[in-house]
Parts: C-alpha cells; structure tokens; sequence
C-alpha cells in the first residue's frame, strides 16, 4: 500500500507495464493542444506537495505579484509608461496602447514557471492573462486521476484545482448580469491562422466548466454586428498583437470597449506583468534599498541575484 504520493508515481512509471501507454497518452495531449513537440522530452512523475506548504507558497506568491503591480508606483513615482520603458517597451504605437489601456478592467490570472530545488521555490518568470497557456491542464490531470482510481487499496488523496476555475467564475458573473451575453474566444488574426490549437484548446476548456458553447474567431467585427446582445471576450491576444497588427486589425475589439458591448475577461495589461526583465528590476530594489522590509523579504525568497544588461551600452 502506497501512501507517498511521489514515491508512488516514481514506482507507478518505472514498473507498470502500463507506463509506456500512458506517457504515449500525456505526449497526445500536449500535442493536440499545441504546448509539446513529437520530439520533445517529457518528464511523467508529477511532483506533488504537502496541502500545507501549498497554502504557504500561494500566499506568498499573490504577495510577489501585488508588488510586480504596484511596481509603477513604488519605483516610477506612478508612471506606467515610464515603468514600461524601463521593462523594455519602447516602440511608440505599444507605448500608446499602454497607457489607453491604462483604465482598463479585467483579470490579471497568472501562472508562475518555477524552478523548486535545494535553496528552495524561485521564480523563472510569471504568464500572465491569456497568455497564460496551461489550457490542456485539466486533460492532463485527468489522466492520472483515472490511474490513482484504478489502485486497489490505495489510500493517496491528491487535491488539485484547474487554474481555470476562477477565469469561469468570473464569466459565470458576467453571464448573470449581462444581456444575452455571448461567450467568445479571440486570438490574433495571424496567430490564429499560424496555430489555431491554442484558441480552440482555451474554447474547449471554457465550453466544458461552463456548460455552454463558446466560439472561437479571429474576425470579432461580423459577430459582434449580428449578435443581438453583449459579447465576453477571452482574450488571447495581447498588447503586442495589436501593436504588431495594427490598431484598425482590431477596431471591432476596440470599438465594443467603447460602447460596453464588448465585456473583457482579461487585462491587456497583464502583458506588462510578465516580463522577466521585472525580476532584475526587483533584484536592484532590494540592492538599493527601496522597497518595505516585507515586499524585500518576499524578493529575497522567490528570484535569484539577477541583472538586467543592455547590449547596446558597450
């Protein structure tokens, strides 16, 4: 009787002779929804942390990311776009995206990438918003559900909730309180065209927790004119797709903003949110003394000792 839940999937993917099919069935999933390469190595056993240390981490983690966004104001005397010049944005066409985005309401869900070894949890970068993928994370853990219930005997309990459960809930609010709202998915026209998989691979998870259809497009213009009602839009897209394809590729998208038709899920600011250039920023606040004794001990837990280096200074 196992009741170690890693030493169980180390013991589960040496010795099964069920293990082969199984990796073959994870590597079909990252491969259908567009985040794994045929070719690509896979690592099968999960790691699975105590409910306690979880809690603590969680905790700690929206602490780290409440000071990324108040980043503006506690180091850029409250200048987005100063902020945003210093994180390496620096075409003008985004810089006005920026700040007309610079009210806007949505969510800033994130998914952080990070590195647990011996001097414990750091941060390699943090997705934010649409971008930040994971879609296929219910399929994926369905799959080693199926294979803890089919153990006779065993006692291990693992809790896991989808990172898309709060993106739904959000959606369930608006549902209730918009006009025949219609729920849409909206990736960049070119990206769409290149790599489809991520947009339907974001409707189908949706569809699914919210039991409804949700359509995906890239062509927001002819929906939003036939639709009798309001649209919710889940954005895929970013501040730097539009930037890149031009604000008239996205004037539909704009125009609903404008007059409330459209209600957006995600803050297009997000994109600022993740840029990794942030973790040096936060290295150097530590180093000259410019955050609260709190927001540095948070830093000094979670990013190595890293700098940010301009290749054109030399």
């Amino acid at each position: 009787m196992m009741t170690n839940s890693n030493t169980f999937w180390v013991d589960f993917f040496e010795n099964n002779e069920e293990s082969d099919d199984i990796a073959d069935e994870l590597r079909s999933v990252g491969i259908k929804s567009n985040f794994l390469r045929p070719d690509w190595n896979i690592s099968l056993t999960p790691w699975v942390f105590p409910d306690h240390i979880i809690k603590e981490k969680k905790q700690s983690l929206n602490e780290l990311f409440a000071l990324i966004q108040r980043l503006p104001q506690v180091l850029f005397n409250n200048d987005l776009l100063k902020f945003a010049q210093a994180i390496g944005y620096s075409e003008q066409s985004i810089l006005e995206l920026i700040n007309r985005f610079s009210q806007s309401k949505g969510l800033l869900s994130c998914r952080w990438d990070i590195l647990c070894g011996a001097s414990g949890w750091k941060v390699l970068e943090v997705n934010v918003g649409g971008a930040n993928g994971g879609f296929a994370y219910d399929s994926v853990q369905q799959i080693y559900d199926r294979i803890l219930s089919q153990q006779d005997d065993c006692t291990i309990k693992e809790i896991w909730q989808s990172p898309y459960e709060h993106i739904a809930s959000y959606i369930r609010d608006k549902l209730s309180k918009l006009n025949n709202a219609k729920v849409l998915v909206v990736d960049d026209d070119e990206q769409f065209r290149q790599q489809p998989q991520l947009a339907q691979c974001a409707a189908n998870v949706l569809s699914a927790r919210l039991n409804l259809d949700v359509t995906v497009t890239s062509e927001l213009e002819q929906i939003s004119s036939e639709h009798d009602g309001n649209i919710i839009v889940f954005e895929v897209f970013t501040l730097r797709d539009i930037a890149h394809s031009g604000v008239e590729s996205y004037q539909a998208y704009l125009d609903g903003l404008a007059n409330a038709k459209i209600c957006p899920v995600i803050n297009l600011l997000g994109d600022l949110y993740m840029s990794k250039a942030i973790l040096p920023i936060l290295n150097q606040a530590v180093r000259d003394d410019a955050l609260s004794t709190a927001d540095k001990a948070i830093v000094d837990d979670f990013i190595v000792d890293c700098y940010l280096v301009n290749l054109n200074s030399g």
